[in-house]
This record gives structure tokens, C-alpha cells and sequence, in this order.
């Protein structure tokens, strides 16, 4: 296999000289490995929401390749370039260039891509109608697999129950417990840009949450 060279350019006055791809030369062990790459980047984002607008977030970022067993290494600062090249908007369409350019970038024939980041819903006090703002985990995860884009989102809602005995002196008092619901859903039609898709992602919060307070 054939090692790329790249030239720098020398200081004046200076020969300049060849500097070898390292990660390119070839492996003789024969040992392939499911996943490389780079997790918990921290890289700020926006995200579209419900209604309209946008929300700003710092998101966590992990993005790893497959190595195949000829290869010594893969070039890390490319998972780097790569996000840069998408720190605006992250949407449905971005999210799946994003998982082909590594693929082409990295000459990988699989890519894996999580993107974390708490999204904020205004929630109102079912007595005083109070606003509050509570913040729901939420990840993107999308793999590509010889030439095949797989994409899913994973939201996890935090709920309180009650026991049967705290609700029968409910009205006196009572303790609850806390429980977080996740939620992952696989299908095209979430990460579609349109307003009614967002509408579908905030509407699924809600049952949860709904599903957990007629269990009470």
C-alpha cells in the first residue's frame, strides 16, 4: 500500500522535505477495530423548536469510524474539521452530510455519530400557572453503514409517581417518586425539516409525560 507524503513549505533558505502519513501505512497484525474516534466534545449549537425560533446549547459531541485490519490508524483531526464545518444549525439534513463526509473523509465504510444536549420546554404550575423551564435530555444518533444513513433520536423525560397510599392522603401531603422515561424512536419522518415534525418531537414529550402522571 502506498504511504501519501505531504510536502511542507520550508522557512526561507531551507530544503524542504516530505512528512509521512502515519495513520495510512499498513498494519500487519490483521486486527480490524469496530470503532475509533473522538466523544464528550463539548460544541456549541442551535437547534430549531416548536412554534418557531431557535435554541442555543452547548451539545456533546462522539463520532467514531470502523478501522479495517490493514490500516495503522485514522486521521483524528478530521472528526474535529468536520464538526467545525457544521457548528451552526444542527438539523435532520446537516446531521446526515455530517455522517457522510466522515465516511468519505475518513475512508471508513461505517460511521457513528451521537449528539447530546438538553432541550428547554416552558412548563406552568397546575395551580398558580406559574411559568418554570424544565430541560429534557435529548440525543440524536445516527449511524451509516455501507452507504446506508440510520437515524433515531432518544429523549429522556423526567416524571414523579405516586404510591397508592401517598395518593389516598394526597390531599394531606404526601411524598412522590422520581423516574425518568426514555424514549427512542427510529424513523425518517422526525428529521424532517418541517414545523410539523418539531411539533411531533414536543408532542411525544408530552405523552410521556402524561403516560406517567395516569399511572399515578
Amino acid at each position: 500500500m502506498a504511504v501519501e507524503e505531504i510536502t511542507e513549505t520550508p522557512p526561507s533558505g531551507q530544503t524542504p522535505h516530505a512528512m509521512p502519513d502515519v495513520q495510512k501505512r499498513p498494519d500487519t497484525r490483521g486486527l480490524a477495530i469496530d470503532r475509533v474516534g473522538i466523544r464528550d466534545i463539548q460544541h456549541p449549537v442551535t437547534v430549531a423548536q416548536r412554534g418557531g425560533g431557535h435554541q442555543s446549547m452547548v451539545a456533546t459531541f462522539g463520532m467514531h469510524v470502523n478501522l479495517p485490519r490493514e490500516l495503522k490508524g485514522t486521521h483524528m483531526s478530521r472528526f474535529v474539521a468536520i464538526l467545525n464545518a457544521h457548528e451552526h444549525q444542527i438539523t435532520p439534513t446537516s446531521f446526515k452530510t455530517m455522517l457522510i463526509e466522515i465516511t468519505e473523509r475518513l475512508e471508513s465504510d461505517n460511521a457513528h455519530v451521537e449528539i447530546a444536549f438538553p432541550y428547554l420546554i416552558d412548563k406552568y404550575a397546575p395551580v398558580t400557572g406559574q411559568k418554570g423551564v424544565m430541560d429534557y435530555k435529548v440525543t440524536f444518533i445516527g449511524d451509516r453503514v455501507a452507504g446506508h444513513t440510520d437515524m433515531s433520536v432518544e429523549v429522556r423525560v423526567p416524571v414523579s409517581t405516586l404510591c397508592p397510599c401517598s395518593k389516598n392522603i394526597s390531599a394531606y401531603g404526601a411524598h412522590n417518586q422520581r423516574s425518568l422515561v426514555t424514549i427512542r424512536v427510529r424513523a425518517t419522518s422526525i428529521f424532517l425539516d418541517r414545523g410539523a415534525d418539531r411539533d411531533r418531537r414536543s408532542r411525544k414529550l408530552q405523552r410521556a409525560v402524561r403516560c406517567a402522571q395516569a399511572r399515578r
